[in-house]
């Protein structure tokens, strides 16, 4: 239960403050304030599953889906790049979302359903 905390304060977040994450979308992504807003239900959707146990399994596999995505598509390709400024940040970003993934597959795989 613990676990969903945070993902029910990110889903808030991509909803109230999606001005903040728009700018994250990569750039080859049509959509943009979407995808954030998309992100916010979903974060939301699995924060509720995962305290209600209801497709909590299938919840933590979405998450584990999402969380990848974001290390392969934001972290990483602004970790190499020269327009990223500061690495502090964005080794946060990527180490913080590393843990949430290894968590999301901990969960998954003990999960029932």
């Amino acid at each position: 239960m613990l676990y969903a905390v945070p993902f029910a304060g990110f889903g808030v977040m991509h909803l109230t403050m999606s001005h903040i994450f728009v700018g994250m979308v990569p750039s080859f992504v049509p959509g943009g304030v979407f995808w954030v807003y998309l992100i916010g239900v979903a974060f939301l959707a699995a924060a509720t599953a995962l305290v209600t146990g209801k497709l909590a399994k299938q919840a933590a596999w979405g998450l584990a889906v999402v969380l990848l995505l974001f290390i392969g598509t934001i972290w990483t390709p602004r970790l190499f790049s020269s327009e990223s400024g500061s690495v502090g940040p964005t080794l946060a970003g990527l180490f913080k979302d590393f843990g949430l993934l290894g968590a999301a597959l901990m969960v998954a795989g003990n999960s029932e359903g």
